[in-house]
């Protein structure tokens, strides 16, 4: 595992679309900034944003190549989700997006990932963490909307096509809800940098 701290470090390859220069989380007008430009927005971001608050992705690798990555931080950091009816809370990170490679799906590497993400924000003291959710579509950029019902996140905002999904954290702050336990020896994940 190792934190993402600049676009650079947010892998090409695990989907069709070229997630280094993607701004859409960013931006609310998507203005037209060519490949370059916008990863050189997309690292900005990404270094200010681990200067203040700390890394706010990570990569999961599988003999040093990465095969699932997760992009979150605190809502008012992601423009764009205030563009959608089911507007994000000030109280909460934001899930952005978390790719698997296709090839890596169904193997409960989304699942560990997540989990890794929710005891990142639980440690920062964040009360929640939501997600759009997809109705109709496993494509989404921020993955199955199963994935998240299956974790304990409830819908927070039901909307026809992007319903906003939330996960509470309990007071007790070492339970997240979560029963598994990561099992890096089954799947060959290993922690790297």
């Amino acid at each position: 595992m190792r934190d993402i701290t600049s676009s650079a470090d947010v892998p090409n390859g695990l989907l069709e679309k070229d997630c280094r220069s993607c701004l859409y989380w960013l931006d609310r007008t998507q203005n037209g900034q060519n490949s370059l430009q916008s990863e050189t927005v997309k690292s900005d971001w990404f270094s200010t944003t681990s200067n203040i608050i700390g890394p706010c992705g990570k990569v999961l690798c599988l003999d040093d190549e990465p095969v699932a990555w997760v992009h979150y931080g605190p809502s008012h950091a992601l423009p764009r989700a205030f563009t959608y009816a089911t507007r994000p809370s000030d109280d909460a990170y934001l899930i952005a997006c978390l790719v698997v490679a296709p090839g890596f799906r169904r193997h409960h590497i989304g699942r560990q990932l997540l989990q890794i993400v929710l005891n990142d924000v639980r440690r920062r003291g964040v009360r929640a963490v939501e997600v759009f959710g997809r109705k109709g579509s496993e494509e989404n950029p921020a993955g199955p909307m199963e994935l998240y019902l299956k974790a304990g996140f409830h819908v927070k905002a039901d909307d026809p096509m992007f319903p906003l999904l939330r996960y509470e954290f309990r007071e007790n702050k070492r339970d997240t809800g979560m029963s598994y336990v990561i099992n890096q020896t089954r799947y060959g994940l290993q922690e790297t940098g």
